[in-house]
């Protein structure tokens, strides 16, 4: 085999150079978001498989050298095979478009594969597999189907066991954590781990950062930019006590010329409707001015007590959820009064995002919960929506999906006429993403 160095469009930053540098057979990488995972990963992929494929003692392997690139789905790799297309010369490839394979000189073959469906990933050995995105692939994929493929014999650099870098963000404490964890032991050589932050690539703007600081909740922060591994399930919204403001009547009298907005939540089952008021005139600091809740009343009732709370009002907006049984209820209110009404259709996506743009607000003080001062304490006069607030927690699934609900055995109702208000009253923000510039070359030795 003769060698020929060409150049790949790819310059290391220095945590990058530390993934490249380590001896350790498996790798496992937490990173903030554009970090820059996916690329030191594509060409340490690239590097290890090159070096492998120029062992003597590969010559009774077919292929001589097999390596998987492995994303929770194909839609998510897609841009993995554009990046290994992208750093691999075109005189040195031959693609398989359709099964997403690659050969190169010296019998290589790397394969991009989905672990959305562990049956799938059967196949000889492997001298080395790559996982993005790791903490929203199943430990199903890995224990049972990915982590048995590097013990081979004879695959590997020297044929003792094939290698593995693992890399994503956060989601929770789920094996990828565990990976991570095993990585930090200095007893367990054969495992390294990095947590990477987003500042850590210097490529990166500070000042986009740390918009995104000021932009996100703290949680979502910490785990998207600073790689941190949350615990599974917790409050969403934090310091919902701070919030509390003394008031000398309960409620206020409507003001001509502020801006009202209403959020309403209509029962199910055994819920409550709620309905929620805010004064948003100050867009810094939204004020809870009226709240009313009530169950077990014929709807007709319902849609009186709610029409007399808005004519008391007379509010800008109201936002009213459109599910089940609020479907018809909000269309016979948008008949029946002279104000904005919006139906609101709750779906997984949506209820996180109006959720987090609430919980954003309420950790930046952007929101005042009208409360009785006694000695020295502040009891609030709204207590159910302030316990709510505190029980309301999210749960990361094995799937790295984020949901949220009030715990077992609890309601919800109050919050969700709380972020629907907040919904009519424009609050949700949009999030900076930095954007990551390219390097220049990095030279390295590919054989052909």
């Amino acid at each position: 085999m003769t060698e020929q160095v060409v150049d790949v469009p790819y310059c290391p930053h220095p945590g990058q150079r530390k993934v490249h540098d380590s001896q350790a057979r498996f790798r496992v990488m937490a990173c903030g978001a554009r970090w820059g995972k996916d690329r030191c990963t594509v060409n340490e992929l690239i590097r290890q498989v090159v070096t492998m494929a120029s062992e003597s003692h590969r010559d009774g392997l077919i292929p001589r050298v097999l390596a998987w690139y492995v994303a929770p789905s194909f839609p998510m790799a897609r841009q993995m095979w554009a990046e290994l297309k992208h750093f691999i010369p075109q005189g040195l490839r031959n693609v398989r478009e359709a099964e997403k394979a690659i050969e190169m000189p010296g019998g290589i073959v790397i394969e991009v594969k989905s672990a959305d469906n562990p049956d799938s990933l059967v196949a000889r050995g492997l001298d080395f597999v790559a996982v993005t995105e790791s903490a929203m692939v199943s430990e199903e994929a890995w224990d049972m189907a990915l982590r048995p493929r590097l013990a081979s014999p004879g695959r590997g650099p020297g044929g003792q066991g094939g290698l593995a870098l693992l890399n994503g963000t956060p989601k929770g404490r789920n094996w990828f954590w565990r990976a991570w964890m095993r990585g930090q032991d200095p007893l367990v050589p054969e495992w390294q781990s990095w947590q990477c932050w987003t500042s850590d690539n210097p490529h990166i703007r500070p000042e986009e950062v740390e918009a995104a600081r000021r932009d996100m909740p703290d949680r979502w922060f910490r785990q998207e930019f600073l790689a941190e591994f949350l615990d599974d399930a917790g409050g969403v919204f934090r310091g919902v006590r701070r919030l509390l403001v003394a008031v000398d009547s309960w409620p206020p009298q409507r003001v001509t010329g502020r801006r009202y907005v209403v959020g309403v939540d209509w029962a199910r089952h055994h819920d409550w409707t709620v309905v929620v008021v805010l004064d948003v005139t100050d867009p810094q600091r939204w004020v809870l001015v009226d709240f009313d809740r009530f169950n077990g009343v014929d709807y007709q009732v319902q849609l009186g007590r709610l029409k007399a709370l808005l004519d008391r009002w007379k509010p800008s907006r109201v936002v009213v959820e459109q599910n089940s049984i609020g479907d018809p209820l909000a269309t016979q209110l948008q008949r029946d009064v002279p104000y904005s009404v919006t139906p609101f259709t709750t779906t997984a996506t949506s209820k996180r995002q109006l959720v987090e743009a609430m919980a954003l607000r309420v950790e930046q003080g952007g929101l005042a919960l009208p409360a009785r001062q006694i000695g020295q304490s502040l009891d609030p006069l709204v207590p159910v929506l302030v316990n709510e607030l505190e029980a309301f927690e999210y749960t990361v699934t094995r799937a790295g999906n984020v949901t949220y609900a009030a715990p077992g055995g609890l309601h919800d109702d109050c919050v969700m006429a709380l972020v629907l208000a907040g919904h009519a009253g424009d609050g949700a923000g949009g999030v900076i993403v930095p954007r990551l510039v390219p390097g220049t070359n990095w030279r390295q030795k590919l054989g052909v």
